[in-house]
């Protein structure tokens, strides 16, 4: 699935979750935090899913 703020890999178990917005230094707002609880909910819900890592694009992990 295609997400505006984030980007989501799945392999081997692994799920990468990456802040994509790094000309705003991964800071998030309303719309970000709302589509991050869309991800880590489907991501519970599947079975495939061992492990989470969570990352920001660009120079900072997170502002704000």
């Amino acid at each position: 699935m295609e997400y505006q703020y984030f980007t989501v890999h799945l392999e081997n178990h692994i799920a990468e979750i990456t802040i994509n917005r790094p000309d705003k230094a991964n800071a998030l707002h309303l719309a970000a935090w709302e589509e991050m609880r869309t991800i880590f909910t489907a991501l519970d819900k599947n079975p495939n899913t061992r492990v989470i890592i969570l990352r920001g694009a660009g120079k900072h992990f997170c502002a704000g």
